[in-house]
Order: C-alpha cells, then sequence, then structure tokens
C-alpha cells in the first residue's frame, strides 16, 4: 500500500507492527487454551518473546 501511495512508509511500517504483534498474541492466546493456562497472560508472554527476538536479530545485524 504504500508503494501505490495510499499510506506512508511510517503508517505502513506502524501498521505491519501492530498486525504482527496482534497475530502472536493470538498464536499465544490459543496456546494458552490448548494447555489450560490463562490464555491472556500466554498471549502477552509470546507478544514479549517475539519483541525479543526482534530485537536480538536487530542487534545481531541479521534484520
Amino acid at each position: 500500500m504504500c508503494s501505490i501511495g495510499l499510506i506512508g512508509f511510517s503508517q505502513g511500517f506502524m501498521l505491519s507492527l501492530l498486525f504482527s504483534m496482534l497475530s502472536i498474541f493470538l498464536l499465544g492466546v490459543y496456546l494458552g487454551k490448548n494447555a489450560g493456562s490463562r490464555p491472556i497472560v500466554y498471549g502477552f508472554i509470546m507478544v514479549l518473546a517475539g519483541s525479543a527476538t526482534a530485537i536480538i536479530a536487530y542487534l545481531l545485524g541479521a534484520v
């Protein structure tokens, strides 16, 4: 959408980040329900793990 001018680069980046974190959170909720644990807490743990992984990959120069 950025390449055809519908939204700016920064808005596209923020939307991409939001959707990525939302899908990781929903995956955590799903896994928490299947494990019989607290789904919301499991979702937040997954978001923290995903954020830590992204930061480490950035610091190592993989991105």
